[in-house]
This record gives C-alpha cells, sequence and structure tokens, in this order.
C-alpha cells in the first residue's frame, strides 16, 4: 500500500457561517539514492484526472528547462472559462451532493486500504488482446464496437463474477467529455469534465466462455450508445442521484480511468469492488 506517501486534505474550518475546506495538497518524499515520490489529493471539485494530469506536465516542464518558456510555447495553457451551462446538469449533482447538509455533514476522505485484501497485477498482452477481440467479432460479428478496453474490462468482470455471490452486478467507468460536448470543450479545460458509463449483468451470464461475450456485448454496447447518442453525451443526466443510491446494493466494479474513445485501452489508474 502506498497510502502513507499521499497527503490528507486536512479538517475543515467551520463557523456559524459558512464552511472552509482544504482542496489541494501535495507530499514530497525524499527516498535516499532512490528518487522522490510526489503524492496529490485534491478534491473533485477542483478538477478530474484530466485537470491533474495537465497540472503535473506543467510542473514537469518548468522543472525540467529551469523556466515556463517551453510549457507556455506549447499552448496548453489552461482553459478557466465555463462555456457550457447547463441547468439540468448543476442541478443534478446540488442534488445529489446534498449541498443543503454540506456544512454539518462535510468531513474530508481519510485514505486507508482495505487490511484483508490481496493485491495482484496481471498484464494482458497484446496478442492476447487480439485474441479476446477476434474472438468476441467471431461470435458477434455484428456488434458494433469492439475494442482493447471493452475486452479487458470484460475479461476481468468474467472473472470477478466467477469468483463472487450470483446477484446483479455492475460495471462502471468514467469518460472524459470535453471532446465529446456540444461545442467541444478545450482539451486543457480546467475543471471537471467527466461521466460514467454503466453495465448491468446477473452474475451467472457472466460466467465461463460465453459469460465474457456476454460482457463484451454489453460493455461495447453501453459505450457506443453512450458517446453517439444523437441526445448527447448528457441524456440520462437526471437519473444520476438514482443510479448511485441503487448501487450500493449490489456488487460493483468501478473502473477509474482516462478513456480515448476509439483508442482502446485507456490509462488504468484503480480498480475497486464493493460488496
Amino acid at each position: 500500500m502506498f497510502y502513507h506517501l499521499t497527503p490528507l486534505l486536512g479538517e475543515p474550518d467551520k463557523t456559524s457561517d459558512f464552511t472552509k475546506i482544504l482542496l489541494f495538497s501535495v507530499q514530497v518524499t525524499l527516498f535516499p539514492n532512490s528518487g522522490i515520490s510526489i503524492g496529490m489529493t485534491n478534491h473533485h471539485c477542483l478538477g478530474d484526472a484530466s485537470t491533474r494530469f495537465y497540472f503535473l506536465k506543467a510542473w514537469t516542464s518548468i522543472a525540467r528547462f529551469g523556466s515556463d518558456e517551453a510549457f507556455l510555447a506549447n499552448g496548453t495553457l489552461p482553459f478557466y472559462e465555463r462555456p457550457i451551462q447547463n441547468r439540468k446538469l448543476d442541478e443534478s449533482y446540488l442534488k445529489f451532493a446534498k449541498v443543503e447538509n454540506f456544512k454539518d455533514e462535510y468531513q474530508p476522505s481519510k485514505l486507508c486500504g482495505p487490511t484483508d485484501k490481496v493485491r495482484g497485477t496481471f498484464i494482458l498482452s497484446r496478442p492476447m488482446l487480439n485474441k479476446l477481440k477476434n474472438l468476441v467479432s467471431t461470435q458477434l460479428p455484428t456488434l458494433v464496437y469492439v475494442s482493447s478496453f471493452t475486452v479487458a474490462c470484460a475479461y476481468m468482470w468474467s472473472c470477478i463474477a466467477e469468483t463472487g455471490k450470483d446477484g446483479l452486478q455492475m460495471f462502471g467507468f468514467t469518460i472524459d467529455f470535453r471532446a465529446r460536448m456540444n461545442p467541444a470543450i478545450p482539451a486543457a479545460y480546467f475543471g471537471n469534465c467527466v461521466g460514467g458509463c454503466i453495465a448491468l449483468e446477473q452474475s451467472k451470464m457472466l460466467k465461463g466462455k460465453e459469460g465474457f461475450v456476454t460482457a463484451a456485448k454489453l460493455l461495447g454496447e453501453s459505450l457506443h450508445q453512450r458517446l453517439t447518442n444523437k441526445d448527447g453525451v448528457l441524456q440520462e443526466i437526471e437519473s444520476f442521484g438514482d443510479l448511485y443510491d441503487k448501487k450500493q446494493s449490489k456488487l460493483t466494479v468501478d473502473l477509474v480511468h482516462i478513456l480515448k474513445y476509439g483508442y482502446g485501452a485507456g490509462l488504468w489508474r484503480e480498480l475497486g469492488t464493493n460488496a
């Protein structure tokens, strides 16, 4: 576990009129003769993963060249404007966040991992991913979207189903919506511009060889529908709160990553399962 290398945000400052919270914290850990580790923690209202990566790119560029000239020359200055006003989106998120109770109930998250779990690394090579894609394409020739990302997630989901209890399972992941808004938002947009994509199925349907193909079909269809719907990527935002309320009673698999649609496998950051 690496939680001791990551800083906490600290306790909020609460008064009768307002609550002040810390948004960002950095911890640099020096390993003698072995380099450093930079741990970052931020409140999600400050920005999403893409925003954090742009910040790190700027920081490393300035540190490498000793000035900001190279960073400024590449034309990727942070974009702070809010070009899209979506009342339905704002209302949905505010309702889900329970802003009316924020002053009394807010507490910063504690960074601690499970003590009764085993961490493992499993590598799916390019030839293996190609075999999985060929298997899905052969059995489902009309499936509109098959990628390295969807087959890797399907393989993971079907393996988890084999080891879990029967019941309804949810597989969810986030999507960077910047390029998919109308109009599109610059890639250097500083803030949050992500949305979710989910698939639901009974565990028994996800087991075995056919279970993998079923999982790939569900994930491919869900992702394609989410990104190509004529009503836009925000069409289902009214059900945002209901989704997460229901989610608590199911076995869920949350894959947090940056997904570039059409490229395939994105940057995988974390896999968590909650019973």
